[in-house]
């Protein structure tokens, strides 16, 4: 990923970029429609799946898929009610290499997007003038949805958010302390699990795997 590179490397204005062994850049993809050398989002926009590399950036709601064939899309976002920067604003706040995630988050706009896919479905948090929402997209199905944070877990309070996916499973991590202060969270236990968190230290976490359908 070539985030946050400044207009003097080469192939600044580039997404992605190929590097030969040693690290030296010899090919570029995907063009950048603003250059800037700040960057937002994940710290590692790609992933894996299927043998096959998958990459994202913020600001562009499509995952391209890299290929022996090249690179191509394969996934575009499109949520309603919410939309993504166009590339006459990201070249306005950002113009003179001014840090602009500050404007950028009280815009309106989505100001960041994640992304982790099984071979289920795709998991996705999105922020937009600084609410958090999050959603899912089943394949099988070919159905989609987004709400607030509070509304897809259904009252489930606990601070959480994706690290990875396990078995088409997506992982999230789960302090003890704040699991504890949930209403009712035993009644959402069986009581093997309710056993070892009841025993655990305050600083403990648990992974919490997740499987959703639509």
């Amino acid at each position: 990923d070539n985030s946050g590179t400044d207009a003097s490397k080469p192939f600044s204005e580039y997404q992605y970029v190929m590097t030969d062994k040693e690290f030296n850049p010899i090919k570029g993809y995907v063009e950048k429609f603003f250059i800037s050398g700040y960057s937002s989002g994940p710290n590692v926009p790609m992933y894996t799946i299927d043998g096959e590399v998958r990459a994202y950036a913020q600001h562009n709601p499509i995952v391209y898929r890299f290929g022996s064939d090249g690179v191509s899309p394969i996934y575009k976002f499109q949520l309603e009610g919410l939309n993504f920067p166009n590339a006459s604003y990201m070249q306005s706040i950002s113009a003179g290499n001014k840090p602009y995630y500050k404007k950028l988050k009280n815009s309106g706009y989505v100001s960041y997007y994640s992304i982790y896919e099984s071979n289920n479905g795709i998991y996705l948090k999105v922020i937009a003038n600084n609410n958090r929402y999050e959603g899912y997209y089943c394949k099988q199905s070919d159905k989609g949805l987004y709400c607030s944070k509070s509304d897809f877990w259904n009252d489930f309070t606990a601070t959480t958010y994706c690290i990875g996916v396990i078995d088409d499973a997506f992982v999230f991590p789960v302090l003890i302390d704040e699991l504890k202060e949930m209403d009712g969270y035993e009644e959402r236990l069986s009581s093997e699990y309710d056993t070892v968190i009841r025993n655990a230290k305050s600083t403990d976490i648990v992974l919490i795997l997740c499987k959703f359908k639509i």
